[in-house]
């Protein structure tokens, strides 16, 4: 799935900026691919809106936002 942080999230008149919980470090600005096992991580799921609002089933934050017209990834192999 590809995302972006949300744009309409500001901290102090600055953009918000999101912890990655699997990584660590933050998530880069601009858009980004979130991989199958993300997905699958309720830590991450949170971050990403509800589905009734546009997001996935268990989001809650929304601090993370699907992109819009975004083609999805074709599976190699």
């Amino acid at each position: 799935m590809k995302v972006r942080i949300n744009p309409d999230r500001k901290v102090d008149g600055k953009p918000l900026r999101v912890f990655n919980p699997v990584k660590g470090g933050f998530y880069p600005d601009g858009e980004f691919e979130l991989s199958d096992k993300d997905l699958r991580n309720p830590n991450v799921i949170r971050l990403l809106p509800p589905a009734k609002a546009g997001g996935i089933a268990g989001g809650q934050f929304g601090d993370l936002v699907p992109v819009k017209g975004a083609a999805k990834a074709e599976k190699k192999g």
